[in-house]
């Protein structure tokens, strides 16, 4: 069965995981319930395909997903919190990856579960999937050295 060569995951009938991405955006547009972890579920997608965050852009998105995870903190709130550091008019820094900087891990990062685990588990379990999907990535990166636990 074919993988993505970013972040491994299985890829069946020709899908791939901007494929899954896009099911996500689609699901949060059809029931706007859903949209209450948008903001989890870019991150998670992005960390998993780290270029395409900068290299600051994905130190940065390491630091979200610990506070979304080990604080339990809310997209609003978080949101609130970093409204003034994530301001174009603030920030000395491109979050999103360009040709001269992009994220990268050291090693390929043996993750547990991939968008399309959410995917599979339909959009009636899309919330509870998604934050399933971020303690998991969130573990394999501790398991990985990428992050240090606090």
């Amino acid at each position: 069965m074919p993988t993505c060569a970013v972040c491994g995951a299985a890829l069946p009938d020709g899908t791939t995981c901007q494929d899954d991405f896009h099911q996500f955006l689609y699901w949060e547009f059809e029931h706007p319930d859903l949209g209450q972890v948008h903001h989890l579920m870019v991150l998670c997608y992005h960390i998993q395909h780290p270029h395409l965050y900068s290299v600051e852009g994905l130190r940065g998105a390491h630091e979200l997903l610990r506070q979304f995870v080990a604080t339990d903190i809310s997209p609003q709130a978080m949101r609130q919190q970093i409204k003034e550091q994530v301001d174009s008019g603030n920030r000395q820094h491109s979050i999103r990856g360009t040709d001269s900087t992009r994220g990268r891990y050291p090693h390929k990062i043996p993750w547990t579960m991939h968008a399309r685990d959410v995917v599979n588990g339909g959009h009636s379990h899309y919330v509870e999937n998604v934050q399933t999907w971020a303690h998991a990535i969130y573990q394999s990166l501790l398991s990985e050295g990428i992050l240090l636990s606090t």
